[in-house]
């Protein structure tokens, strides 16, 4: 007999995780028309997929945020 459907979707994200160097985490979210908009024109606009372009925002997002404690942390003293 062959796989269920759940077996086949399991089996499908498992390996789909191990493609992304074996790092990957899954994201299940809903998020709003207008901002999944913006994430496909940017992808677009970049050439990009869409998680590519997300995870570059959100590295750069951190990195604002890090650099922004340095800042205050040379005012403190």
């Amino acid at each position: 007999m062959g796989q269920s459907n759940a077996d086949r979707q399991r089996a499908y994200r498992e390996c789909h995780l191990q493609s992304v160097d074996g790092l990957g985490e899954r994201l299940n979210m809903v998020i709003s028309v207008h901002a999944k908009a913006c994430l496909k024109r940017l992808a677009r606009h970049h050439g990009q997929s869409q998680r590519q372009v997300l995870e570059a925002l959100l590295v750069a997002a951190e990195r604002a945020v890090l650099e922004g404690l340095a800042d205050k942390s040379e005012y403190e003293r």
